[in-house]
Order: C-alpha cells, then structure tokens, then sequence
C-alpha cells in the first residue's frame, strides 16, 4: 500500500515538474507574442518589461536595430556584454536627440555627446514610472514617448507568431 502511494506521488511530482517546465518554455519563447497580445491601460507597455532581459527578434531588429547589433556594426565586435537587445530611435524630439530602452528603462539624450540624460525608469511589469533629467529633477511625462512605444509594440506585435499551444489567459493574469 505505501509503494502504490509513493508511485503516485513521485509521478504527480514529475507530471507537476514537467508542467511547469513546459509553461516556463512556452513563455519564454513566445513572451512577446503575449505582451503584444494582453490587454493593457495606457502607461503600461509590458513590451518594455521584456526588452530589459530578452534580446527583440530579429525581423523588428531591422526597423529598431538594438544595441548589440549596432555595437558589432560599429565596432566589428562580438558585443554580447553590450546592450542586451534594446532600442534605438533618433530625432524624437529634434534633430540630434538620441532616445533608448534598454536595462529595462527608458533614457534621452538631447543631443549627441551625451553629457545629458533623461531617463525613466520602468518596473518589472512595464509600467514607466520616474522620469528624471540629469540632475535627478523630476520632468513631466511627454505623449511622443507614448507614442513611441505604442509603435514598438504594434511593429513587434506583427512579426511574431502565435505560439502553438497559447497560454494567454494565464500570461494575463500572472503579469497583469
């Protein structure tokens, strides 16, 4: 009797292991699909909270290049240390400015020597929240970076595929 209970425990423990290894699988190769695809308020760009760990795929790299692919055109270097897949935008604000994610937060640069930076910070969910000047000075949110991100999402929402087995549902309510 004891020798049927642990059986069925050991293979309730393997069922539950392989499980949740199969989740974490699914949504670490379709993470994007999922953050482009739950549903969000305004200010919340879960798109964000990816970028600050998972590099973008390579179809919206060609219309955002990230950081390490710039680096290893720059340079002719492998720059895995470098950037970690962020996001490069130029002329947000006017001719010269220089506006990025990476690190999981947003930062500006008003002009090219980077001696200035503003930057704003996001949490693990992709909500931005602070956003400072140089000085640490507290700046009001512009609608531009809105807009921004809202065009991030839509363009990575168009080259990623639907995962074969979708988890959505469970996506939404563990990072909504």
């Amino acid at each position: 009797m004891l020798k049927r209970i642990l059986i069925g425990l050991a293979t309730l423990l393997g069922i539950v292991i392989i499980s949740v290894s199969v989740i974490y699988h699914n949504f670490e190769s379709h993470g994007y699909y999922y953050a482009t695809h739950m549903p969000h308020k305004k200010g919340f760009y879960p798109v964000i909270r990816l970028i600050s760990y998972k590099s973008l795929p390579n179809e919206v790299n060609t219309i955002y290049p990230s950081l390490i692919n710039m680096s290893i055109r720059e340079h002719n270097e492998d720059a895995l240390g470098g950037g970690g897949g962020g996001i490069e935008k130029y002329n947000l604000f006017k001719k010269g400015d220089k506006w990025f994610i990476a690190g999981g937060g947003i930062a500006y640069q008003p002009d090219k020597n980077g001696q200035e930076m503003v930057t704003a910070d996001s949490d693990y969910k992709g909500y931005i929240s602070d956003i400072e000047d140089y000085n640490g000075k507290k700046i009001n949110y512009s609608p531009k970076i809105d807009g921004v991100l809202d065009d991030i999402t839509q363009r990575v929402k168009k080259v990623v595929k639907k995962p074969k087995v979708n988890l959505q549902w469970l996506y939404n309510k563990i990072y909504s």
